[in-house]
């Protein structure tokens, strides 16, 4: 008795001790979620990454489609996941730690499947339009709407009719050299269910494009040679050349005139600019 209960002693010390030195391994990932939706809109619960993973890696494919990435949520307990359209879709999770060279995954988890049966309408965008513009060059933005695989952005001038400006997947438009004068836009989430419109948002445009000034006038008296020409709108400033060899500034000012003393050049020429620095073409004199 006394011999097998000490092999009994050195097993479970052996058994401590390599308990001792190994470090638990990390669990298995899972994922739960609905078997039916009828929204497009709902749920999924990853289970909590062990170390020395943090992320959750989700994956979705709808019928007998590719496998696709969905989102990378850091510890999250629920992803949000919004569809555009009806079928069967599968999910499936895996732990990642990114800190490692290179990153480090765990098996991937047993996959869900969830039946959509019916999509709704996507939410209504919310549109950012800037108040005012003085170059005619601004970005027009709006939020993501959950459901939408559309995006209709369309505008009116100077309340006119609306016209289409895009339609694609973006969340922002970048309007360039627009002309003076007040543009409203609205923008329409869309999907197989239907549209949804934002409330419309207006910029009114006061500077743009500069006009080229009408040719300028040279006026000729000995040693003196004056030269005007005629003010255009959105003109802050004006700047007048001669030619010498090559184009020489003489003058950058609000004025629409300029002098030159001494020599008597043959050709002039002037351009019209806005505070922003966006200048017209030339005109020219001979």
């Amino acid at each position: 008795m006394q011999l097998v209960k000490s092999r009994t002693l050195s097993l479970l010390g052996s058994a401590l001790f390599f308990g001792w030195v190994n470090f638990a391994a990390a669990g298995y990932p899972g994922i739960t979620g609905p078997q039916y939706d009828s929204d497009g809109s709902f749920q999924l619960s990853p289970s909590l990454p062990d170390s020395p993973y943090f992320l959750n890696d989700i994956w979705m494919k709808k019928g007998n489609g590719d496998w696709q990435p969905l989102v990378v949520g850091y510890r999250d307990y629920s992803v949000n996941v919004d569809l555009s359209e009806v079928g069967d879709y599968e999910f499936k999770t895996r732990w990642q730690n990114p800190g490692t060279q290179p990153a480090t995954y765990s098996g991937f988890s047993n996959s869900i499947v969830v039946i959509v049966s019916a999509i709704a309408a996507p939410d209504i965008p919310s549109l950012n339009v800037p108040a005012s513009d003085s170059d005619g060059n601004y970005v027009v933005s709006w939020s993501k709407a959950p459901r939408a695989n559309q995006y209709k952005l369309e505008l009116a001038f100077n309340g006119g009719p609306w016209t289409l400006a895009q339609a694609n997947l973006t969340y922002s438009y970048t309007a360039t050299n627009q002309t003076a004068g007040t543009y409203s836009y609205r923008v329409s989430a869309c999907n197989a269910t239907g549209c949804t419109v934002s409330n419309p948002g207006s910029i009114t445009v006061t500077t743009t494009n500069v006009p080229t000034p009408g040719m300028p006038s040279p006026s000729r008296v000995p040693n003196v040679t004056a030269l005007t020409w005629p003010a255009v709108a959105y003109a802050s400033y004006y700047e007048t050349d001669i030619y010498q060899n090559g184009w020489i500034r003489i003058s950058s000012g609000p004025g629409t005139s300029a002098w030159f003393g001494g020599y008597t050049p043959q050709q002039f020429r002037v351009r019209a600019c806005n505070v922003n620095a966006v200048c017209s073409g030339y005109a020219y004199a001979y």
